[in-house]
């Protein structure tokens, strides 16, 4: 028997789910993939100076330091050489060292080894031959195929990279390509607002979040339930929790009168996400 869940949440998930329509706005998220679509290098800059970085404790400087070394040492190559992963590294490490920046190699997706289980993103991408070395579109090709489970643990691979970045970049790809999220959790990442969150509505319905991997099944079930999409539901969380949260968290994402004030109280914002947030006072 399905598990039946407060009207008044279910309307809650729903339009939090619509919140990720500003994190995918046309103005920016489209544009990026577009951009990465074109070409093995962009899509590689994506991935890593958009997603790979992503972690508690990565210095801002290093998506800058990144880009700047991507395109130093990839910049007019048809497609990455034999020697392009030691050389990036090189000049990230240079470039940080200008910076006085710490590379971080232990953890930095772009820290090239010779001999390791671990590869940098430039390694990774020079593997993606049937691809032409392109990671979104072997990204998209893994995932539409239903395996998502194999694309993660192949993520995983590249330094620094563990289960919540790779579901963040898989999340993004499924949502730009429209590709159905199966298994549900390889597009579930799981950072401070979404376990937060995650707990406020598991109390909600008398269950309790012990793990990361209880709260991606907190927000998988209530997706299901209210028929919105995972990820869009995960993503609108985000935007929720870290952009228009306005009182406590735990009234505002359990209680309608408290999420609708939370909203209209944003109505600050510019053109594109009033359109968004005015229909969901309705």
């Amino acid at each position: 028997m399905a598990h039946r869940y407060p009207a008044e949440l279910l309307k809650i998930v729903q339009a939090t789910a619509q919140l990720a329509e500003i994190y995918w706005h046309r103005d920016c998220f489209p544009k990026e993939f577009e951009s990465a679509e074109r070409g093995w290098l962009p899509a590689l800059v994506q991935f890593t100076a958009g997603y790979a970085y992503e972690r508690q404790g990565a210095a801002p400087a290093y998506r800058d330091l990144a880009r700047k070394s991507l395109a130093a040492t990839g910049g007019g190559l048809s497609a990455p050489t034999s020697a392009l992963p030691k050389a990036t590294w090189q000049e990230f490490s240079r470039l940080a060292d200008n910076a006085h920046v710490r590379p971080n190699w232990k953890v930095n997706p772009l820290a090239w080894s010779k001999d390791s289980g671990k590869v940098s993103s430039v390694q990774f991408a020079l593997s993606l031959k049937a691809e032409e070395h392109n990671i979104l579109r072997w990204a998209a090709d893994v995932a539409r195929g239903g395996n998502a489970e194999a694309a993660t643990t192949a993520l995983r691979s590249i330094r620094g990279v563990g289960w919540k970045l790779a579901a963040f970049y898989l999340r993004d790809v499924a949502r730009f390509y429209s590709i159905d999220e199966e298994p549900a959790w390889c597009f579930q990442p799981v950072d401070v607002w979404i376990r937060r969150i995650a707990k406020c509505w598991a109390a909600r319905i008398n269950r309790s979040v012990v793990n990361d991997n209880d709260a991606a099944t907190v927000f998988i079930d209530l997706a299901h339930a209210a028929e919105v999409r995972g990820g869009d539901l995960n993503a609108g969380a985000w935007v929720l929790g870290s952009q228009l949260l306005d009182g406590d968290l735990d009234d505002v994402v359990c209680y309608w009168s408290h999420f609708a004030r939370s909203m209209a109280l944003n109505y600050k914002w510019n053109a594109a996400v009033s359109s968004v947030i005015c229909p969901l006072m309705v």
